[in-house]
This record gives C-alpha cells, structure tokens and sequence, in this order.
C-alpha cells in the first residue's frame, strides 16, 4: 500500500494563494454558474446516487483500459452502496450538489483520528466543469468537517493517474 495524502483543511477550504489558484478557478467556474447546491445526503438520494455512480464509473472505463483500475471500480459499486444505506450507523458524513433534482456529486467521510477527517469516496458527474473542486472545498470548509486540521484521501492505489490528482493540492 502506497501512503495516504494528507493536507491542511483549513488551506483547503479556503484555496488562498498562487499554489492554488488552479483549484480555485475551477472552484469559481462551477460555482459561478450557480445551478449547484452542497445539501446533506439522505436515504431517499441513495437510488439516485447509485445512478450517479454507473454513469460514472461507465466513463472511467471508457478512459482507462487499466484492468486493476477497471476492477477496483466495479468493486467500489459494492462498497459505496453499503455506505450509502448504513452511512449512519458507520459514522459517515455525507453531502450531495443537486442541480435541480438531480444529483451531480456525492462525497462522504468520517473521522479517522481527533484532528484527521478522511474523505472516503467522491463521485462527480464528470461532464461537468469545476464540480469535482466545487465538492471538495465544500466538503473541507462544511462545519461537520471544520473542527478536524488535517484531510486525509486516502492512497493512490498504485495508479498514476490518481496520484497526479492527489499530488495536485
């Protein structure tokens, strides 16, 4: 197992300065738009969530020939649809951005130590730009999260493509 990515919360919360104005762009980008809303998730999203997640793992694999990578998302389908019927009882906080009444992103997570919140998983509606930097932030600045000082997502998986992403912040 490769290591975790860890980062200050607060910094990602608030995208100060040069090194993230990358992010912040596509932050700004979406949320310009404004046709988005970061609401809390519920069981009646659960279905649509689902939804959501074909939709997108259907385009990872079109991009992506890897058959680890091609295998662990047909894996991860098992395991976000656990954690969106058992979120509670997990300890899982969970948030959507709707547009409309559509849901076009979900990201949940859960405390990990005292000061370290980890995001476990974050589904986008990938055709649409700035939603995945949009849901990210939120996520970091939501008050369930405000009281942790590190982000952690996780590892890599071994695969470069989300090691670019993670190393990015």
């Amino acid at each position: 197992k490769s290591d975790d990515f860890v980062y200050d919360r607060k910094e990602l919360a608030e995208l100060r300065g040069n090194k993230y104005k990358s992010k912040r762009s596509s932050y700004n980008q979406f949320a310009r738009r404004g046709k988005g809303k970061y609401v809390p998730y519920a069981p009646k999203m659960r279905s649509a969530c689902l939804k959501l997640y074909d939709g997108w793992a259907a385009q990872r694999k079109k991009t992506n020939t890897d058959d680890i990578y091609r295998t662990m998302i047909d894996e991860s389908q098992k395991a976000h649809a656990l954690c969106l019927r058992y979120y509670k009882e997990l300890g899982l906080v969970g948030r959507v951005v709707m547009a409309g009444n559509e849901i076009i992103g979900y990201t949940f997570g859960f405390e990990l130590k005292k000061n370290v919140f980890c995001v476990l998983f974050e589904v986008t509606d990938l055709d649409v730009k700035g939603l995945s930097g949009y849901i990210f932030k939120e996520f970091c600045a939501d008050k369930a999260v405000k009281q942790f000082k590190f982000i952690n997502v996780m590892d890599d998986f071994g695969l470069e493509n989300i090691r670019a992403t993670k190393m990015s912040f």
